[in-house]
This record gives C-alpha cells, sequence and structure tokens, in this order.
C-alpha cells in the first residue's frame, strides 16, 4: 500500500519546466513527462489483473489500495460507478490506458493531487460508526419499520433537529429533501 505513489522522487524533482530556451531544460520537462506517463502505466498495468489491456470495475480495489482508500461495499461500488461514470468516456465497460491516463494526470500525478483525491472521496462517505448511527436514526425515524422514510417520517425527523421553521417552510423543506434524495420519486427515502 502506498508503494506506487512513494518509491518514485516527487515530479517537482524530477526536473524543472521547460521555458523553450535551453535544451536540458527540454529533456527535463520531457523526461518528467515521461516518467508520468510511466507511472500511470505500471499502475494501469497492476489494477489490469486478467491483463485485458483495459481496467473493468472488478480491478478497481487495486486502485482503491493505491489510493489507500478503506471503503465498504457498497462505497467501492458507488466510487467505482463514479469512476467509471467519469473515466469511461467511451462507455465501453472498461477503461483503456488513454482513459486511465487522464484521470491519473487529473487525480494522481502527484502525492498533493492523489490526497486531494482521497479527501474528495473520503469526504463523500461516512465512516463505519458514522453509518451506524445514520442507521440507528433511520430506524428511529422510520416510525411504522417499513424499511422506508416517508415525508411525514421525515417532517418528524426534521423536527427533532430543533429547526425553526414554521410548518409550511417544514414541509417546503421536507419536498425539497425528497426532490434531492427519492430517486425512484415513490415518496419513501431507503437506507
Amino acid at each position: 500500500s502506498g508503494r506506487f505513489l512513494g518509491t518514485l522522487p516527487p515530479l517537482s524533482k524530477i526536473g524543472a519546466p521547460a521555458d523553450g530556451s535551453n535544451p536540458e531544460d527540454q529533456e527535463s520537462a520531457i523526461s518528467a513527462y515521461t516518467v508520468k506517463e510511466q507511472r500511470a502505466k505500471e499502475l494501469f498495468d497492476e489494477c489490469d489483473k486478467d491483463k485485458s489491456g483495459c481496467v473493468d470495475k472488478n480491478e478497481i480495489p487495486t486502485l482503491l489500495k493505491h489510493l489507500q482508500l478503506d471503503l465498504q461495499p457498497h462505497q467501492i461500488e458507488e466510487y467505482t460507478s463514479h469512476v467509471f461514470s467519469s473515466v469511461d468516456i467511451n462507455a465501453s465497460g472498461s477503461i483503456d490506458f488513454q482513459e486511465f491516463l487522464k484521470f491519473y494526470k487529473k487525480a494522481l500525478s502527484s502525492e498533493k493531487r492523489a490526497a486531494r483525491h482521497r479527501a474528495t472521496v473520503h469526504s463523500r462517505f461516512l465512516s463505519k460508526e458514522q453509518t451506524e448511527k445514520a442507521r440507528q436514526k433511520f430506524d428511529e425515524t422510520d416510525a411504522n419499520s417499513s424499511g422506508s422514510i416517508d415525508q411525514t417520517e421525515m417532517a418528524t425527523l426534521l423536527k427533532s433537529l430543533t429547526l425553526e421553521v414554521d410548518d409550511s417552510k417544514l414541509q417546503s423543506l421536507v419536498k425539497q429533501t425528497f426532490l434531492e434524495v427519492d430517486r425512484d420519486k415513490d415518496g419513501q427515502v431507503l437506507f
């Protein structure tokens, strides 16, 4: 874990950026670019467990290890879907090296970018303890034990948060919340 990002020197120490005035500077910039692509290729090849030349959804956990992301199974599925929706440009169901390289340059090409990507991913997910607390609150809110929360139960939850709003604002807040989280528009929110 961390081997990939930790074994090579930071890109900032590989060479000065080319300004066009000195051939040595241009060589350094080309070298830095080549090292960046080489790093991406190494990670791509490690993720491509079946050596198909593409990374498919079941090969993403290797990427998660390199990113030092410790996610729950449902979070891995959500992260994988997110990566594929943004990286699999041709919608083939797998990521080829050129697609992976674009993702790598944007999210992983330096320790700073990788740390920013990790922080973004972690901010999207709850920890195990937070998930347990959320589940407990969900179950408490699900007054009829239906396994889902309806708009009346949501209003009760929002009132319990000591929001000081009148009934019309509360109903508006409930409707807005349901517009955002009731994906299948059945009037119920599942955990």
